[in-house]
């Protein structure tokens, strides 16, 4: 039987704070270098609205590679 890595994926509540925070800080590496003038410091609009939520989707995915691989 073959098995999708969306099988895998967890929910929000599943994600260990340390995924999140790993993530978080590699996105922020890389957004700082490429976009030096966007504001991603918390609670500004752009982590509200899009990091946040792409923090959660690469964590998840993570997670799901990992359950799978």
């Amino acid at each position: 039987m073959n098995r999708l890595l969306t099988d895998f994926i967890p929910s929000v509540d599943e994600i260990a704070q340390d995924r999140l925070t790993d993530v978080q800080s590699r996105l922020s590496e890389i957004l700082r270098d490429q976009y030096p003038d966007i504001d991603i410091s918390p609670n500004s609009v752009f982590h509200d609205v899009v990091l946040r939520q792409m923090i959660y989707l690469i964590a998840g995915f993570e997670q799901a590679a990992d359950c799978m691989f």
